[in-house]
């Protein structure tokens, strides 16, 4: 038999969908075979209470109705030894042996008709032949009586007794019988009740086993997703399931790797540009997508920060050898303290210039009296 293990590895390798038809047809094949073990256990439960309504109680109602003769025939007996010098007493308590005696044959004749099992057959037989020598006695009574003697008296309490004791175990058997089938009713129930009990332990071990399924591979994918969002881009995505969480896992693996290469293109990119090679930017074609859109706008920005300090440089080149014509645009925002310096470098070098002309054109006319304006410079 499998182990949990096992199958926790079976489940890995199916669809959810496909772990969930596992779980509701186990579910339903439970379900019928209980319903099918149970309609059986009751079809026959039901026979059981058939046959017993039909055969064995009814066997039981007439057994008990044979032993209540008896007593009432050996009632009558005994009225007929006491009064047998009343000769009303004697015809009254003889016609009422007479008609106990016949009712008794005719309820033990049909008794015994309707027997089948060869047990009940012998017990019955047993009995009358007992019931035979008991009434045979008794006719003897009768006639003794009518004379005077009583000497088959003596012996009719034991013949009663053997023949009672005869119905007793007659009725001992049925009561097996019956005991017997009571017993089988409580074993179907206990048979039920154990198939209900096993299948709820299947049904939930079941429900266990597909649940673990599907929630550790979730706490996973939530896990990498936390962590992704947090930034930590080392953790190891280990896909061994082959359902839909194992595709999420798989989604969650290439998106950590492209999210490591913008990183790391962004990382190439600045140790290119400190070794001096600001001509370099990402390849923005190996990114799919939004990684494509995130690495264009990083190069358009590192492109425009390089072509301010470009323009920058070519209009200091411009004042470098004297030629004061060019200016800087006027930057927006932060950047507009590049234009002001840039400003400022032009207005000082354009004062010095002035100086030096106003200087040179007043020596040239022979006046060396005029001065430059020191304190509107500094340093240099």
């Amino acid at each position: 038999p499998l182990n949990a293990i096992e199958i926790d590895f079976m489940f890995k390798h199916l669809k959810i969908g496909k772990r969930l038809a596992i779980g509701f047809a186990v579910l339903v094949l439970l379900i019928v075979v209980t319903g099918a073990f149970s309609a059986q256990r009751m079809g026959v439960a039901q026979d059981v209470v058939v046959e017993i309504t039909n055969k064995e109680v009814p066997a039981i109602r007439d057994l008990g109705r044979m032993a209540t003769m008896l007593a009432e025939y050996r009632v009558s007996e005994r009225g007929l030894v006491a009064g047998y010098e009343d000769p009303e007493k004697v015809a009254e308590y003889t016609d009422e042996l007479i008609a106990g005696g016949k009712a008794f044959d005719a309820l033990s004749k049909a008794y015994g008709s309707s027997l089948t099992d060869p047990q009940d057959k012998a017990l019955h037989q047993e009995m009358m032949a007992k019931a035979a020598l008991y009434f045979e006695n008794s006719r003897r009574l009768i006639e003794s009586v009518k004379v005077g003697d009583l000497t088959p008296a003596s012996g009719a309490g034991d013949l009663r007794q053997a023949t009672a004791d005869a119905v007793g175990r007659m009725l001992d058997a049925k009561m097996k019988v019956l005991d017997s089938a009571v017993a089988a009713q409580e074993a179907n129930i206990k048979a039920i009740g154990l198939l209900v009990a096993v299948a709820l332990m299947l049904a939930i071990a079941a429900a266990v086993l597909i649940t673990r399924s599907i929630v550790r591979p979730m706490a996973d994918v939530a896990s990498v997703a936390d962590a992704v969002a947090r930034g930590q881009l080392d953790r190891q995505i280990v896909i061994d399931d082959r359902s839909e969480l194992g595709d999420l896992l798989g989604s969650m693996q290439r998106m950590q790797t492209q999210v490591k290469a913008v990183i790391a293109a962004q990382g190439e990119m600045a140790a290119r540009h400190d070794e001096g090679r600001i001509s370099y930017r990402i390849d923005d074609s190996v990114f799919p997508g939004e990684y494509g859109r995130m690495v264009r706008e990083t190069n358009a920005l590192v492109a425009q920060h390089i072509g301010v300090k470009m323009r920058a440089v070519e209009v200091i080149r411009h004042y470098a050898v004297g030629d004061l014509s060019v200016d800087m645009e006027q930057l927006p925002g932060e950047k507009a303290v590049i234009t002001e310096a840039m400003d400022m470098c032009k207005a000082n070098l354009s004062a010095i210039n002035g100086d030096i002309k106003r200087l040179a054109a007043a020596a040239a006319d022979g006046d060396f009296s005029q001065r430059g304006d020191v304190a509107q410079y500094r340093h240099d």
